[in-house]
């Protein structure tokens, strides 16, 4: 895979920015970070996946109404598919990823009540990785994460809080949409301009992402 700095470089290059063998500035590596993480998050329930619908884990700080459901805290919790878990913990809790993940699956956690520092989070990949690891343990407060699954990798990866030294969360069969979707944004701040060889790359590029990453609508999932 190809770390979120080189993407950066290589955006600078098409845009005839920087010359070959050069950095860019830390202001330009900044600039192409944030544009980038604007990119990504873009694609997701776009491109790449699908919406996802936000689910409760936990009940601290929280009221129930008789018609409201939660995740009974007395059995195995396994996540479905493109769910984000809004956590309001009063203990520590387990969870296990979809076992049969497909492409572009989307898993978010956010530490609502942050208070994981006190009550973790566990996350068991269920026969699958995230972040290379078969369980993780959240225990951060506040945190806010989101990640994508990668079939060839069998893995579970970071979208959300990217630094320049992270691998890009795709395959790299796909930097060349990630290249220039984010010199298309550079170019209007440098007056430049591409030519329709460019344009028809990326287009190239776009249908390998939706056809690798298309939607797929699954089976209802009950909690």
């Amino acid at each position: 895979m190809t770390t979120v700095y080189q993407i950066i470089v290589d955006a600078y290059r098409v845009c005839n920015l920087i010359p070959v063998g050069v950095a860019p500035t830390q202001q330009q590596e900044a600039e192409g970070l944030r544009y980038l993480d604007r990119i990504i998050k873009s694609v997701l329930g776009h491109e790449v996946g699908e919406e996802i619908e936000t689910k409760n884990l936990g009940s601290s700080s929280m009221d129930y109404p008789n018609s409201f459901t939660q995740w009974d805290s007395s059995s195995t919790i396994v996540v479905p598919e493109n769910v984000k878990i809004m956590c309001n913990f009063e203990a520590a809790r387990e969870v296990w990823l979809d076992p049969s993940p497909y492409m572009g699956s989307r898993l978010a956690i956010q530490d609502v009540a942050g208070n994981f520092s006190t009550y973790n989070l566990t996350v068991h990949g269920n026969g699958r990785l995230i972040e290379g690891q078969t369980s993780l343990v959240l225990n951060t407060d506040s945190t806010n994460t989101e990640w994508v699954y990668d079939n060839e990798q069998g893995n579970w990866l970071k979208i959300t809080n990217l630094t320049k030294f992270d691998n890009l969360p795709f395959p790299s069969k796909f930097d060349d949409f990630f290249i220039i979707s984010l010199a298309y944004r550079l170019n209007p701040a440098y007056s430049r301009q591409f030519d329709p060889q460019t344009d028809r790359m990326l287009r190239r590029a776009e249908r390998q992402l939706t056809s690798t990453y298309r939607t797929v609508k699954h089976k209802d999932t009950e909690l």
